[in-house]
């Protein structure tokens, strides 16, 4: 009898784990921070997450997407990234351009933007499908920006010729707040 009672209970142990887990694989399996970084096109999941476009000088970049936290549409999600994840393909501009800033959507109610300088020979730390990662890169220089509705506008006077990882922190009214970041190759003003 206390036999049949230990197998009992070992099926309904090993019955209420099986109903425990997400019809994923096991956790073990799933890729954890060092697997290669999703990017901007991996967001399906997240419904609503504006793009941020990043213009100067007649070119345009889709920023790359950081961390963030969204929600809407019933469903919710917060993502951490190691670094911030740009474009591979760097936006020129000279010192002194304005860069134009665009959202897809939304109300930003605080922007920040910081511009951190990269050695000549930096690389990025990692790439993902759309998107190269830098990491290390400390606070930056903080850029003078406007904001005016979707469109903010960066000023980089303060910077010297080289090249800049570029993070655009935006907290949104509704919906959450995300991380951008665009490489920037900035030359002498002409």
């Amino acid at each position: 009898m206390r036999h049949a009672f230990v197998i009992a209970i070992a099926i309904v142990l090993a019955l209420a784990s099986y109903g425990c887990g997400d019809g994923g694989p096991p956790r073990s399996a799933v890729p954890g921070p060092s697997a290669t970084p999703t990017s901007q096109t991996a967001l399906g999941e997240t419904p609503g997450l504006p793009d941020l476009t990043v213009s100067a000088g007649g070119e345009s970049v889709t920023a790359g997407v950081g961390t963030y936290c969204w929600s809407g549409q019933g469903r919710g999600l917060c993502v951490d990234k190691v670094g911030v994840p740009t474009p591979p393909k760097a936006l020129v501009a000279t010192v002194g351009t304005s860069l134009t800033a665009r959202l897809s959507k939304g109300t930003p109610r605080e922007v920040s933007a910081h511009a951190s300088p990269l050695a000549a020979d930096a690389t990025p730390t990692s790439e993902g499908r759309d998107d190269v990662f830098w990491e290390s890169l400390g606070e930056g220089e903080e850029l003078p920006l406007e904001t005016l509705g979707r469109e903010l506008s960066l000023t980089t006077t303060n910077l010297a010729p080289g090249r800049y990882v570029v993070a655009i922190s935006v907290f949104f009214e509704r919906g959450g707040d995300a991380q951008y970041g665009v490489l920037l190759e900035l030359g002498p003003e002409g």
